[in-house]
């Protein structure tokens, strides 16, 4: 094995995960690629391997040190304008539970398994933080939780409206079941593009022009 021959084989798995498939059509066989991401996940764990053949002095050299996986691919994120999003939460509104999360979705720029593992208790209501420590994950035993993506605690400041649409969303579950509905739809707020721009500039966003909030 040598460096040639790992990055052929990365190559082979960036036409087709199938090892036996020769690139030409076959009856019933529709290659399935591996993306960029997995080819270079394999590639650091036949170099972790071989590092460690190297300090358990099986190998003299970590031949997959040498080699290259393919660069990752550079995403374009696409955020929503001030416009934009102001029309997505008066939309949203229409259920205000709904229009809560996407609006916290929106200011803080969580990813999807960090969003559905938020508690009240990871927020300070009276220093206005989100602390984001938390992920769910889907495994074959259900739903898990885990250490975010990051393994980093990181804390998002919120502004005092959201502060209070929060507190307004907590109230009814702290009174109990017989208290617990949703406000009437009819008590839906309306958020212009000025008040929405506002809330973000006051708030810490974490570079949502950086990460699309539908990564995982």
């Amino acid at each position: 094995m040598d460096a040639e021959l790992l990055e052929r084989f990365y190559a082979r798995l960036h036409r087709c995960r199938d090892l036996a498939c020769n690139g030409k059509p076959r009856g019933g066989h529709i290659c399935q690629p591996l993306s960029t991401s997995t080819t270079r996940k394999v590639h650091c764990i036949i170099r972790g391997a071989l590092d460690r053949a190297v300090r358990w002095r099986h190998l003299a050299v970590n031949k997959a040190a040498m080699a290259e996986a393919a660069a990752p691919r550079r995403t374009e994120p696409d955020p929503p304008s001030a416009d934009e999003a102001a029309r997505l939460m008066n939309a949203a509104w229409s259920d205000p539970e709904w229009g809560v999360l996407l609006w916290l979705t929106m200011l803080t720029g969580p990813r999807r398994s960090e969003v559905s593992a938020l508690r009240w208790r990871h927020i300070d209501f009276d220093r206005g933080l989100l602390w984001v420590h938390q992920a769910n994950a889907q495994t074959k035993a259900g739903l898990k939780e885990k250490r975010s993506k990051t393994n980093q605690r990181r804390k998002v400041a919120l502004d005092e409206h959201t502060v209070e649409l929060l507190k307004a969303h907590r109230e009814p579950q702290r009174q109990g079941p017989a208290h617990g509905c949703p406000p009437s739809s009819s008590k839906k707020r309306r958020i212009s593009a000025v008040n929405w721009s506002g809330a973000v500039n006051r708030a810490v966003w974490p570079a949502v022009s950086g990460r699309t909030v539908a990564s995982g």
